[in-house]
């Protein structure tokens, strides 16, 4: 199933995920069906090979999926990276 379809699947089960960083640690909170809908986009994204990443995030796509505390969004990328022989993404 392709990430978007995912997303697609979960839009009506009212997910709301928390992404918060403390004390150097990357907290991911949420219900049950909220982890559920990460990990089956994890998968997702492991499998499509159209496209190397996905995002989601808290102010803009995917903001249906986030409570309103989230601080981060979430960038998934398999690698190597489509099109490119290093295979990772440049960082800013």
């Amino acid at each position: 199933m392709k990430p978007d379809k995912v997303c697609k699947k979960y839009s009506d089960k009212k997910i709301k995920i928390k992404i918060y960083t403390e004390s150097g640690m990357v907290f991911i909170e949420g219900t049950s069906i909220s982890l559920e809908f990460i990990g089956k986009l994890f998968l997702a994204q492991s499998k499509f090979k159209e496209d190397c990443g996905f995002q989601i995030m808290p102010k803009g796509a995917g903001k249906i999926f986030f409570h309103n505390k989230s601080e981060r969004g979430l960038y998934i990328h398999r690698v190597p990276c489509k099109g490119n022989e290093t295979g990772t993404r440049k960082r800013k």
